[in-house]
């Protein structure tokens, strides 16, 4: 299954129902299913619900945060 990488700056991941909607600056939303997901990696300013880090959490599902350096 594959990662799920937030990468823009200011995007918000949240929960929809059993997916993760993740939302853009420019106003963009897509879905994604979380049964498709096998892990997250977060760039530095994006962010990350709440609701989405208790399903990350219950799922199992490993999830990365970075910083500008990559760490």
């Amino acid at each position: 299954m594959p990662a799920l990488y937030l990468t823009d700056t200011d995007s918000v991941m949240g929960v929809d129902g059993d997916c993760f909607k993740i939302s853009s600056r420019d106003g963009s939303r897509k879905t994604v299913p979380m049964m498709n997901v096998d892990s997250v990696v977060v760039f530095v300013g994006a962010q990350v619900t709440t609701q989405a880090v208790a399903e990350l959490l219950e799922k199992d599902i490993p999830t990365t945060f970075l910083s500008n350096h990559g760490r």
